[in-house]
């Protein structure tokens, strides 16, 4: 019994470890509901640190797709924790990232783009593409900052 404990615990930390190597990533990241104008507002604050931490620290974090061939987003833990540093869930930090990314792609290249959309790009709703072209001047100037 005392050796199946052992066992147990070392599985368990082994299992911690390899998920803590690799990107999350929720593959129903993207289930959750539309963001609304606060939480854009919210999102343009706080990129500019967000990013600069993120470049600091050489962190990848893009758009992917998840095994099931839905639209996800690869970040590490490192960038989970410093974005519920910032005040926000994780996944719904990048959940409003990527919805805003793909909204300003359909800015940027038309009705195109949505009836061939990227696998990696998630759907936006029409309330959600209003308000990222009401705050896409803010919203460049958060990502060029």
């Amino acid at each position: 019994m005392r050796m199946f404990r052992h066992l147990f615990r070392a599985g368990v930390a082994l299992a911690l470890a390899i998920v803590s190597a690799f990107p999350l990533g929720a593959g129903d990241l993207y289930s959750q509901p539309p963001f609304d104008e606060a939480e854009l507002t919210r999102l343009i604050g706080d990129l500019p640190r967000f990013r600069a931490w993120a470049k600091a620290g050489g962190q990848r974090i893009h758009p992917t797709v998840a095994p099931d061939g839905r639209a996800d987003f690869s970040y590490s833990p490192q960038a989970a924790a410093h974005a519920e540093s910032l005040g926000w869930n994780a996944e719904r930090f990048f959940c409003v990232m990527g919805r805003a990314a793909a909204a300003v792609a359909v800015i940027e290249q038309g009705t195109d783009i949505t009836t061939n959309r990227p696998p990696d790009m998630p759907e936006v709703t029409p309330e959600e593409l209003r308000l990222v072209r009401e705050n896409l001047s803010d919203l460049l100037r958060a990502v060029t900052d």
